[in-house]
């Protein structure tokens, strides 16, 4: 290894906190070029961070006990690390840099694991510093109390951009890409009956090619949206990994999602996002970009806390209706 101080990097488990947790690793590396950094990553963060410009090594985190002793031979070849930056709240995640011995150990509070911290960071909640980005910025430059913010920097990987490209191109644009599924339940989920609305008005308003993507918990739903809208759609869902998925997404002219992992992996691919929201507050958890379009039921006050089958977030959501969300698409277009 050089002879640069080496900082070892935990990543959250999930893309979207992995996208949000992008723009602290960004300004340590401006704030101190002589530091060498290594993202250490699960699935299926992991794949991101090989496209992200700043790590010099990304390490593969297996999980569970059974994965640890893997995941420390990784990291001790590595190595040797001068400090770890815990990104993730679980007590797994600070065992692995402490086994790892890594001497400074910096993470968030959480799962009873201040003794194999070497610091604990409290996040600073300030006016205009409520998004959860601040939280992992306040992790690793403790000292910077800026409200400003470098967009998350992802780059499709070019021979898979190459491949998806080709199949996309079958068809003419405009390629927009619908996202009707949500991690965090239905509570996060825009009606399929209004996803269905909207592709039907864009295939025949736009002749717009129209993507459904999704993971395999989600095809049932994917396909029955694309089923519904025609011939237009096409339906990826449960058949990308995240290197492809994120390719499709960078293609695409526009995405139109939930809030889900694939808001913020749009945004962080440049791509212009419309990002639908319930009951939940995009100052705390919306898309790191200048290029989306947020649409919330009128009147709506947002909440902390939502539950994932909450009849009040549901009924927020359905009262977005597709119209607006196709004049929102059509102003991305141009």
């Amino acid at each position: 290894m050089s002879s640069k101080a080496h900082i070892l990097v935990i990543s959250p488990d999930r893309i979207s906190e992995a996208v949000m947790a992008m723009p602290a690793v960004q300004a340590y590396a401006a704030h101190h070029p002589e530091h060498a950094v290594t993202v250490l990553a699960r699935s299926p963060a992991w794949p991101l961070w090989k496209l992200h410009p700043v790590p010099a090594e990304v390490i593969l985190e297996e999980p569970y006990w059974g994965g640890l002793r893997r995941t420390e031979e990784r990291l001790l070849t590595a190595g040797p690390f001068n400090r770890a930056y815990i990104m993730p709240r679980s007590f797994m995640s600070a065992w692995v840099a402490c086994r790892a011995g890594i001497p400074e150990r910096y993470g968030l509070p959480g799962h009873l694991r201040a003794l194999l911290m070497t610091g604990i960071v409290e996040p600073a909640h300030y006016t205009n510093r409520e998004h959860h980005v601040f939280e992992y910025l306040d992790l690793m430059l403790p000292d910077e109390t800026s409200s400003a913010w470098e967009a998350p920097q992802l780059h499709p990987d070019p021979e898979t951009h190459k491949r998806m490209r080709a199949k996309m191109e079958q068809v003419p644009r405009p390629w927009i890409t619908l996202v009707p599924g949500a991690e965090g339940g239905p509570a996060k989920q825009w009606p399929a009956a209004h996803f269905i609305a909207l592709g039907q008005q864009l295939a025949a308003d736009l002749s717009a090619a129209l993507w459904i993507t999704g993971n395999q918990a989600q095809q049932a739903l994917c396909a029955e949206i694309a089923a519904a809208i025609g011939p237009a759609a096409r339906n990826f869902a449960g058949q990308l990994d995240t290197t492809s998925w994120a390719s499709v997404l960078a293609l695409s002219d526009v995405v139109v999602t939930n809030e889900n992992s694939a808001m913020h992996l749009a945004a962080a691919l440049g791509t212009p996002v419309v990002a639908l929201f319930g009951l939940t507050d995009p100052l705390i958890t919306g898309p790191l970009t200048e290029r989306a379009t947020i649409l919330q039921a009128r009147g709506v006050h947002p909440q902390p806390d939502v539950p994932r089958r909450s009849a009040t977030a549901q009924a927020a959501l359905k009262a977005i209706k597709p119209e607006r969300v196709q004049e929102a698409v059509r102003q991305w277009l141009g």
